[in-house]
């Protein structure tokens, strides 16, 4: 039995940064390359606030998944239940990225 292949995006920075376009075009580009992995994508920081305004990020590939971590929402002031249809939150991204890691997964800073 084969494991499943994750590859997992962690995107940190200022809420003005082009840090997240840079995380959905490497997910883009990965999953051109391979298909059948799945793909997470990790907000934490500043840059979450980003996700409150979904005309500015960019359409997510087939098979990847949005998650925003609790901690930096509340540090922005942000509910979970502010966020758009779609983003999946964690309580701390630190903590699910090295679940993830444990499991296998490939990490990527961006």
């Amino acid at each position: 039995m084969n494991a499943p292949r994750i590859l997992a995006l962690h995107v940190t920075g200022a809420a003005d940064s082009d840090v997240l376009d840079r995380g959905v075009r490497s997910a883009v580009n990965f999953r051109e390359l391979d298909a059948n992995a799945e793909v997470v994508i990790v907000v934490q920081g500043a840059v979450v606030t980003r996700l409150l305004r979904p005309a500015t990020v960019p359409a997510l590939p087939s098979g990847t998944r949005l998650i925003a971590c609790e901690n930096s929402l509340a540090g922005n002031d942000i509910r979970p239940e502010d966020l758009p249809p779609g983003v999946e939150t964690t309580p701390a991204a630190v903590a699910y990225l090295a679940r993830l890691q444990w499991a296998g997964a490939a990490y990527i800073r961006v």
